[in-house]
């Protein structure tokens, strides 16, 4: 009997946030061999199969059955990131009113940005060593096989989400978690509610799938721009722009196959609408929603423009199930607090670097020669409903927390030279281990408290 593949993913497209098994047989050689193994070459690629390179060997003995498992879950995971930084090497990616920036994070591009490192292809070459006699050197037995090839996104579903059995072949349905842009219950790569509030300056993107079919048998949908409508305080429409999600924006083409260009940022936030239109001055909210060249639409998502309120405002972001961001701001009473640790030691009283011993003022006992300071924050949110409630408590599963930096940008706006985009945004942990999911029965109006720790130390002195 040859090397046969048994178990695959059962669809094209997998989670990396799922186990990934492929089992494999060759029951012949492990009858007639010693030492026999099964063998699993791993290629993976950001761009197209055709530049693929292998990242990982997997090898494993044949179970009691004789069959060989792997999961690639780990080797993939290691392969994909989420996507910081806005892509460069598009010059069609625009920020501040500048093309081509280095080092931009992603929060503040103005139109579109490819989440190059999010997604990609992979597939697999297995094959089967063993060896005549106990002693001798294990050898390629036979020929291998090879796999179809697979696309894999960071995404993570949740328990909830339900998992299928394909005849041993499992896989979590795309089109079921509405994350493929299709119809009007299709979303964007989030699970916010769909009325959010934000001010003027803040910044923020969601995440989508583009020309998905190019790389699987689903039917391609193309979304060709993201639809804004603003409105008055009386309901009455104020106009309505778009959002280039295609090339020209600094999305991705129709026709290509590279799968970094399939995972993409759209710059939806009022900061990143002023840096390529104007907003109305009378706004009250406005409306966004992703328009396919079908004049299929998705759902329909809400943002309330609000003021500065009397206290410090505190936006957070974090990389959601979806490898997409979410973003919040904090506008009800947060408590600062600043801690420190210190090093000490023990100096001698005096000094010995006369004629002779004499005693000095301000030497003698314990010093410190290094402070090590860190500020934390307990946020608090406003009265929220219970929709908003559930999404937040997804902060405390993200691995990845932000704060996000006001923003002053204005349309025609360029960037300074010399901008420290560290200075945009910074990382925080958050230091809750729960959050007691709250219900608007038991307990009517909904607040959360969030406490998070920066997780720069403050720069002090030595000595």
């Amino acid at each position: 009997m040859a090397l046969t593949i048994n178990q695959v993913p059962a669809k094209e497209e997998v989670p990396v946030g799922q186990k990934i098994l492929f089992s494999v047989s060759d029951t012949t050689t492990v009858a007639a061999y010693y030492n026999v193994r099964y063998y699993c070459d791993i290629y993976f690629s950001h761009e197209v199969v055709g530049t693929a390179y292998k990242i990982s060997t997997l090898k494993t003995t044949p179970n009691s059955a004789g069959y060989g498992v792997f999961d690639l879950h780990s080797s993939l995971e290691s392969m994909i990131k989420a996507p910081n930084v806005i892509d460069d090497t598009n010059a069609n990616v625009m920020f501040v009113g500048s093309n081509g920036i280095e080092g931009a994070p992603v929060h503040y591009v103005a139109e579109t940005t490819n989440m190059q490192e999010s997604t990609g292809l992979f597939y697999c070459k297995f094959y089967v060593k063993g060896s005549s006699t106990p002693s001798d050197a294990s050898v390629v037995i036979g020929t291998d096989v090879t796999s179809s090839t697979y696309t894999v996104h960071n995404i993570y579903p949740d328990a909830s989400d339900t998992m299928y059995n394909d005849g041993g072949n499992y896989y979590f349905d795309y089109d079921e978690l509405n994350i493929l842009p299709k119809d009007s219950n299709s979303k964007f790569l989030t699970d916010m509610p769909l009325e959010v509030s934000a001010r003027l300056s803040d910044v923020g993107t969601v995440g989508m799938f583009q020309n998905f079919g190019n790389l699987t048998s689903h039917t391609n949908i193309n979304i060709d721009y993201i639809e804004v409508e603003f409105f008055n305080s009386s309901d009455s429409s104020l106009g309505t722009t778009s959002i280039s999600s295609n090339a020209s924006g600094g999305g991705s083409s129709a026709a290509t196959l590279d799968p970094s260009q399939h995972f993409n940022l759209v710059g939806v936030y009022p900061a990143n609408i002023k840096q390529h239109n104007t907003i109305p001055a009378d706004t009250y909210y406005y409306t966004f929603k992703a328009v396919s060249s079908s004049n299929t639409k998705s759902k329909t998502y809400r943002v309330n423009i609000i003021e500065d309120c009397k206290y410090e405002n505190i936006r957070l972001t974090w990389l959601n199930k979806y490898g997409a961001w979410d973003y919040y701001s904090f506008n009800a009473k947060s408590v600062k607090t600043t801690t420190s640790s210190k090093k000490t030691f023990n100096q001698t009283v005096g000094s010995y670097q006369g004629t002779g011993f004499s005693y000095t003022t301000g030497n003698g006992g314990s010093k410190v020669y290094d402070v090590q300071s860190k500020e934390s924050y307990v946020l608090n949110t406003d009265y929220v409903n219970e929709e908003t409630g559930r999404w937040l408590e997804s902060i405390i599963n993200s691995t990845e927390v932000y704060i996000i930096k006001d923003s002053t940008w204005e349309l025609g706006d360029a960037v300074d030279t010399l901008t420290n985009f560290a200075d945009l945004i910074e990382p925080v942990m958050i230091k809750n281990s729960s959050i007691a999911s709250k219900t608007v029965q038991n307990d009517k109006l909904i607040m959360h408290t969030i406490q998070i720790e920066k997780a720069i130390n403050n720069n002090t002195r030595k000595r």
